[in-house]
């Protein structure tokens, strides 16, 4: 590693260098919710700091699960690993910081971590005898705006208008309730175990207090 670049390693969210949270794009990846997974969905977490001159430039999130190695081929071969990412389905990356310092430090982890080692949702591939690269289902904005639901109806070619009409009739008499967490059932826990139980594809399963418990920014 060059001179005046160095890593330092840490065990939990709280002991995160003060400047951390700047370095993150997205509320998955500060500190405040790395607690609540640290509290809430104990993987073995760990995490990364990696300094140039003294100054944070980049961090990462490392946790240990076992998982179907092939699991977006649908065969099962289960193998404990070492993932760099957050331990929650989002697509998040659990790298942060500045992109040029990334294939540096991802090469000190790889010094650092023993066994496989998954990166989930890293922005390019860094090809490494020890490092497989996966991306989670991605999610995707529709960057449209519209005065209204009807103005967006209006704004479709008729064909699809006619095909969104039948959708919403099958939804008559069907009322949306917005509310906290606190809010979340065994009810709508076993619909998300349902759902799971279907999925070729599934990382993990999330536990029942994950979900009742998660922040008032949640919904």
């Amino acid at each position: 590693m060059d001179v005046g670049k160095k890593i330092k390693k840490i065990f939990a969210p709280e002991d995160l260098n003060q400047h951390w949270d700047r370095l993150a794009t997205c509320y998955f990846q500060k500190k405040d919710f790395l607690s609540y997974l640290h509290k809430y969905n104990p993987s073995n977490q760990r995490y990364y700091e990696f300094y140039t001159n003294n100054h944070l430039v980049a961090g990462a999130v490392i946790y240990t699960l076992r998982i179907n190695f092939l699991t977006f081929a649908n065969l099962t071969s289960h193998v404990k690993m070492q993932v760099i990412g957050l331990p929650v389905s989002v697509s998040t990356s659990g790298i942060i910081g500045d992109p040029s310092e990334f294939k540096d430090f991802l090469n000190e982890i790889f010094r650092l971590e023993k066994g496989l080692i998954l990166g989930l949702n890293l922005f390019e591939n860094f090809h490494h005898d020890k490092a497989v690269n996966m991306r989670t289902l991605p999610s995707i904005l529709l960057r449209r705006s519209f005065n209204s639901w009807e103005g967006y109806i209006k704004s479709l070619k008729s064909r699809y208008r006619r095909r969104l009409n039948r959708i919403q009739i099958k939804y008559d008499g069907v009322d949306s309730v917005n509310g906290d967490c606190k809010s979340f059932t065994n009810e709508h826990y076993i619909q998300y175990l349902e759902i799971m139980k279907r999925t070729k594809t599934k990382l993990e399963t999330l536990s029942y207090e994950f979900f009742k418990n998660l922040p008032i920014n949640f919904r």
